[in-house]
């Protein structure tokens, strides 16, 4: 049965045929994609290999790590002979690149598993320190209030000579409670 808008009465059928035999359309809520059912199944089969992204990153990481310490050895070996021949200095340039580019391998797989390897330092929420006398500055005396200022200052001075490296210790100035 169609319905009639109200405002200018255009007959307004139901948005899809689903929806004209009651039901809702689409997957139903909390059932998984078939995208994400394939992911965690192909998910299932590498880890009951034993191989889990952080153990291929891993295991990258020291692959390219040996290819660099083999590199680095075989240059070593070559730099103790005292005379190169043309084509010996060119196996060491290869050599050298071979090392460059292993150890550049090996950084990006480090920085690739770093994350699965070490929890991110959570960030820090500064306090500032509670002042000794929890009183509201209403209730202080004059005096009280001189002081706890003159604190303030003296610390202020001392942080500002810690700064610039200063030695001599100036005296705050004094401040004189009004009448």
């Amino acid at each position: 049965m169609a319905r009639i808008h109200s405002v200018n009465r255009k007959t307004v059928g139901p948005k899809s045929a689903s929806a004209a035999n009651g039901k809702k359309g689409g997957r139903p809520k909390q059932s998984l994609s078939p995208a994400t059912k394939m992911f965690r199944r192909q998910l299932t089969v590498l880890t009951e290999l034993g191989q889990t992204p952080k153990q291929v990153m891993l295991e990258n990481m020291l692959y390219w790590h040996k290819r660099t310490e083999a590199a680095e050895k075989a240059i070593m070996e070559m730099l103790k002979a005292q005379d190169l021949s043309y084509e010996d200095r060119m196996r060491l340039l290869k050599l050298l690149e071979t090392h460059v580019n292993a150890r550049d391998k090996s950084q990006k797989c480090a920085v690739d598993a770093a994350p699965y390897c070490h929890a991110k330092l959570a960030s820090l929420t500064l306090t500032p320190e509670k002042p000794k006398d929890e009183r509201p500055a209403v209730s202080m005396t004059d005096e009280e209030l001189v002081e706890i200022v003159a604190q303030g200052m003296s610390t202020l001075v001392q942080r500002k000579q810690d700064a610039a490296g200063m030695t001599t210790i100036e005296q705050p100035p004094q401040i004189e409670a009004a009448e």
